[in-house]
């Protein structure tokens, strides 16, 4: 085991759980991660990691349902911006984007998540993100009524923007060469263009 960080335990054990589980499964997947590296970097032992969580699938939707809440509440900010249904979107679209960068481990996740085919990583994800979807796709179904243009699918647009996303985020240094400099700037510009007439 190694020695636990300085100041460890100031962090409750669960939370240094969860914060070295969520980098190994951005960085490795759901395969590649090992519990007994989690629990060194966490500064317990891998008993001590399975007291907390029984399995290594228990751990890692933990940690797609922690991250999931989070974005579903900066959503929820975001649908609060003021002004008319065109800046409201944008602002919504703003969340998530913030959202995405800010959290640099949310789209390898995902993304691996999606590659990696595990059935319980993927039931999970598919039982997080579909509510998500409908979620926003009511709140602009409603507040974009008479707004939006009629031949958008509304589905199809927010995956297509999402995804851009997170492919953009997980580029790491790929990013500006293929994306551009302005990449976050373009991604509301096209926001704009898809869903106001």
């Amino acid at each position: 085991m190694g020695r636990p960080p300085k100041g460890s335990n100031q962090v409750p054990t669960e939370e240094r759980i969860l914060t070295a589980a969520e980098a190994a499964f951005a960085r490795f997947g759901f395969l590649g991660a090992k519990l007994a590296d989690i629990a060194n970097e966490a500064g317990i032992t891998r008993p001590s990691l399975l007291y907390h969580f029984d399995t290594k699938e228990d751990l890692h939707s933990a940690v797609l349902r922690g991250v999931f809440a989070e974005l579903r509440e900066a959503l929820r900010a975001g649908m609060q911006t003021q002004g008319g249904f065109h800046v409201r979107v944008v602002g919504l679209m703003t969340s998530y984007l913030d959202f995405v960068d800010q959290r640099s481990d949310f789209a390898p996740i995902v993304l691996r998540g999606f590659l990696d085919r595990h059935p319980v990583v993927q039931g999970v994800i598919a039982d997080e993100i579909a509510p998500i979807l409908e979620m926003v796709e009511g709140w602009m179904e409603a507040e974009g009524e008479g707004v939006l243009p009629e031949d958008v699918n509304l589905r199809s647009a927010l995956l297509q923007l999402c995804g851009d996303a997170l492919l953009r985020s997980a580029a790491g240094p790929l990013r500006d060469p293929i994306w551009g400099q302005d990449s976050s700037a373009n991604a509301l510009a096209m926001t704009r263009r898809l869903f106001t007439s």
